[in-house]
């Protein structure tokens, strides 16, 4: 058990570092993330620039699951669900894993504002 709240503790941590950081996200209490997803006009130039600096961060959901061959006759959806299918072409997620260290989120953190700027 102490080790698993270890993790969490360390997983907190490091979303801490990126909300106090650049995102404008309400920070709730008691949160778990497997994910930390951010929406971005230029998804692909932020990801190569992650990448050119050994910053591994991808696009988990690629294709919205109304769209994926496997879900298509089980999964009720509205009519319009361009506002999903919009969405997954601007998201990334940032690194997060139990492992992360607080400077490896600072430096994200610090490659991120440059390309942003």
């Amino acid at each position: 058990m102490k080790k698993d709240v270890n993790w969490l503790n360390t997983i907190q941590i490091s979303c801490l570092i990126y909300q106090s950081s650049f995102l404008n996200c309400v920070q709730k209490q008691n949160l778990f993330f497997h994910l930390y997803v951010i929406q971005l006009e230029d998804r692909q130039g932020l990801l190569e620039y992650l990448k050119g600096k050994d910053i591994q961060a991808g696009v988990h959901y690629p294709v919205p699951v109304h769209l994926q061959p496997a879900y298509q006759d089980r999964v009720l959806t509205s009519n319009d669900m361009s506002i999903t299918e919009n969405l997954t072409e601007n998201i990334i997620s940032l690194p997060m894993y139990p492992e992360l260290s607080v400077n490896d989120a600072k430096k994200i953190v610090d490659v991120m504002k440059k390309f942003l700027d």
